[in-house]
């Protein structure tokens, strides 16, 4: 609005009406070239999902990558086009200049922190990790072939593992046998399985989701990139009995050797009566079985009052262990098909 030399705002007009003064309205035409900033809230946590089923979480944004027979984008879906060969290559070449247009449009890296929960078996998840922005607090967490996976499952999955540890990110590790053979017993629920059941341990993650973004970025930098991960989810002291029996339990459902182990965290979400309990028994774990690990931590998140409890527990070790376990299928397929190597990947 034009003003006179007095600083009386008029609507219309040659004069001030209150003083009488001529009205400038070049100078008033120049205060309209400064717009207002925007300051856009996209939330604290973003989840994508590329190649597994989606779930509802309590993210502030989920998106979803997928593959069907024609493309399309929405503001919470990016389609991929389905190739009649369907390698993790075909995808990558064809669609990746795109997705990155995608996740950029949707502001994916404007949010506190990121969560990327991946197939690494989906011949989507190269293309996905590829064109992630290169963005600290950014997470994935990777389900990856294991020894009974197919050779194309493991070399997809090899090559996915590979470029997002060349991008330096930080990787919570599950195996395909490990979400296969999930079995929980949520509170007030019947027993779920499989993917129902992993849901349940990423909706754990996201709950601690400042914790488990400041363990990920503190191995960063510490340049432990890769994490195997297991989880204890609904657990009882009728089952486990004392709480150091959770950790121990842990420890075996993975071939982890304490030598290997760089680093050690665990989130625990628990009655405020057995935190306590929780924090002494990881720190007694820790010194007697990894007491050689560089860093490591405990965080408890109170929940409502109930018996049960949530262990997500996470080691960093050396990238090639789990690379080599793979290593094999990558290279049958490789060598029979050159172009699908790790090279093939800017």
């Amino acid at each position: 609005m034009p003003r006179c030399s007095n600083g009386h705002e008029q609507m219309f007009g040659l004069k001030c009406t209150a003083c009488g003064l001529p009205l400038p309205y070049k100078n008033a035409c120049a205060d309209l070239v400064s717009l207002p900033k925007v300051l856009p809230d996209y939330g604290k946590v973003s989840v994508l999902f590329v190649g597994l089923q989606r779930f509802p979480t309590t993210a502030d944004y989920s998106g979803f990558i997928l593959a069907k027979d024609a493309e399309a984008q929405t503001i919470d879906s990016f389609t991929a086009e389905k190739t009649h060969a369907g390698t993790w290559l075909d995808f990558y070449a064809r669609s990746s200049g795109d997705l990155r247009r995608w996740l950029r449009l949707v502001a994916f890296d404007g949010s506190r922190c990121r969560f990327v929960i991946v197939d690494t078996t989906n011949p989507l998840s190269v293309m996905a990790i590829a064109s992630l922005p290169l963005e600290r607090r950014t997470t994935i967490l990777a389900v990856t072939a294991d020894k009974d996976s197919t050779p194309l499952e493991q070399n997809t999955s090899y090559v996915a593992l590979s470029v997002a540890l060349k991008r330096n990110f930080g990787l919570l590790v599950f195996s395909q046998g490990f979400v296969r053979d999930l079995l929980l017993l949520p509170e007030g629920r019947s027993f779920v399985s499989q993917t129902d059941a992993f849901s349940r341990i990423v909706e754990s993650l996201i709950e601690n989701f400042d914790a488990a973004t400041e363990f990920v970025e503190r191995d960063l930098n510490l340049g432990v990139k890769l994490h195997l991960a297991s989880a204890i989810v609904s657990g009882s002291s009728r089952v486990y009995g004392k709480t150091g029996n959770v950790f121990a339990a842990q420890s075996y459902q993975l071939d982890i050797k304490p030598q290997d182990t760089k680093t050690m965290y665990s989130l625990i979400s628990c009655e405020k009566e057995v935190g306590q309990d929780f924090e002494k028994s990881f720190s007694q774990f820790r010194s007697r079985r990894f007491k050689a690990v560089l860093s490591a931590d405990c965080r408890v998140r109170e929940r409502a009052s109930s018996e049960l409890f949530d262990v997500l527990t996470f080691y960093g070790v050396p990238e090639e262990g789990v690379l080599e376990t793979i290593a094999g299928g990558y290279n049958e397929v490789a060598n029979r098909v050159p172009e699908l190597k790790v090279a093939s990947v800017a």
